[in-house]
């Protein structure tokens, strides 16, 4: 137990930041590159958009398959 060195030693020989800063500044620099991806209600808004419909249409289950199935 006395021949125990402290990690601050070894940080300070290598140069090393604190483990905290260094998370610190990697969630603050990092970012994925691309766009970000698309949630479901978004990929239902764009359907919906694209087949030219409307939140009404869509609680009739009859047109609301007529249109898909036409669009599709």
């Amino acid at each position: 137990m006395l021949d125990m060195i402290s990690n601050g030693v070894y940080r300070a020989d290598l140069e090393v930041e604190n483990i905290i800063n260094k998370m610190r500044e990697c969630r603050l620099s990092s970012r994925r590159m691309g766009r970000p991806k698309l949630r479901w209600e978004d990929k239902m808004k764009n359907g919906m958009k694209e087949l030219l419909l409307s939140e009404d249409m869509t609680s009739d289950r009859s047109e609301y398959r007529a249109r898909i199935r036409l669009g599709g």
